[in-house]
């Protein structure tokens, strides 16, 4: 049976959080989450799972300036031995973009989207629905970047990178440390391909 545990208070996640600080001098504000759990939560999974279903929003609202105007390459990574099955609800960004385009399973996922034109100021949007199977890792949100709003007007304001969020938990505490390791290093790659993006741009 799944349990939702609070993020403040799983420790060693909190140590993976400290890891990361120095990646990023601030940290975006846009909240990313399961839907049926709400942002700053997540999925405590007893192993071993089979197609678990997990469907994730964001809250434009809390971005930025209040809105979104399109999110770039949000990175959707699975450690451990873990494997997304499927897009079991498609991907709901407008002019959704999956890389790889061809979805069946794997490790990883990224995801561009969004209403470039006019923005997204709502308070929950839905992003996609994936399912997973495994008996031990993290699923996790790493990587990417979103175009936010700014001023009065919510006019389109300033590209953000998107902070880490972990939306999943098989735990096998032998492999905790491992598994760590394994997230810091895909939110490194995630904040170096942005920053690298950014200047080829």
């Amino acid at each position: 049976m799944p349990f939702r545990r609070q993020f403040c208070v799983a420790t060693r996640l909190a140590l993976a959080m400290l890891l990361f600080s120095p990646l990023s001098a601030a940290s975006a504000t846009l909240e990313i989450y399961e839907s049926s759990l709400g942002p700053g939560s997540f999925f405590l999974l007893t192993p071993p799972i089979v197609q678990f279903p997990i469907d994730i929003d964001i809250n434009p609202e809390s971005a930025e300036g209040g809105g979104v105007y399109g999110i770039s390459e949000l990175g959707i990574f699975v450690t451990g031995d873990l494997v997304i099955d499927s897009l079991v609800l498609s991907c709901q960004f407008p002019g959704c973009i999956t890389a790889p385009e061809s979805f069946s399973s794997g490790t990883q996922l990224r995801l561009t989207g969004g209403d470039n034109a006019n923005g997204d100021f709502s308070t929950t949007s839905d992003v996609v629905g994936i399912s997973i199977s495994g008996s031990f890792g993290y699923v996790v949100v790493a990587g990417g970047e979103y175009l936010d709003a700014t001023g009065s007007s919510q006019e389109i304001g300033a590209i953000q990178d998107i902070d880490l969020v972990i939306l999943a938990e098989v735990p096998e505490p032998a492999a905790t440390p491992a598994i760590l390791a394994a997230i810091l290093l895909l939110a490194t790659l995630g904040r170096s391909r942005g920053r690298l993006a950014r200047k080829l741009a």
